[in-house]
């Protein structure tokens, strides 16, 4: 195929075009806002009924008068909702068991339109699959919280880092 100067130059205005067009339609707001993050869990007490494949949400306590503790939550009526002495922000953060000694975190905002509807993922009944009320986004823990095609949301979870620490019976969770 031989292409002129002026076809190769209508290529590259119609390649421009349809760039500029794609990115001017109306983008989601993903932006979450920046919240210190800083969790310390023993995992033989604080994480004693976490198995693997399952999650735990800390969030923030409601009870105002004691903003010092997060409530730790592992969404199953057999085990007890705790109180851990750290403090979180925002929704919250959710950790994933994906394997033995394996943990995820990710912060429980839903990316999309964050800054308006500040909405808080849920828990489903297939846990690794949370999905936000508001725009009904799901989102995929296995594969480090991105979102089903289906989605609204295009942007995963935010992730947070985790540390084993003291041979393994200390997370760290922080940003």
């Amino acid at each position: 195929m031989n292409l002129s100067k002026s076809n190769l130059l209508k290529f590259y205005v119609i390649i421009a075009f349809v760039s500029l067009t794609v990115s001017c339609t109306k983008e989601q707001i993903s932006y979450i806002p920046s919240v210190p993050v800083h969790v310390e869990l023993d995992v033989v007490t604080d994480l004693a009924y976490l198995s693997v494949g399952g999650v735990v949400t800390i969030k923030p306590n409601p009870d105002t008068s004691n903003i010092e503790y997060s409530v730790l939550d592992y969404h199953n009526k057999k085990f007890p909702t705790a109180l851990v002495p750290w403090q979180t922000y925002n929704n919250g953060i959710l950790l994933y068991n994906p394997e033995p000694g394996i943990y995820l975190a990710f912060d429980m905002t839903c990316p999309y339109n964050a800054l308006t509807d500040d909405c808080s993922i849920n828990i489903t009944s297939i846990p690794f699959m949370p999905a936000c009320p508001c725009c009904k986004s799901v989102f995929n823990l296995v594969f480090e919280g991105i979102p089903t095609d289906t989605s609204k949301a295009k942007k995963g979870l935010v992730q947070y880092n985790v540390t084993l620490v003291n041979s393994g019976t200390r997370l760290i969770i922080s940003k």
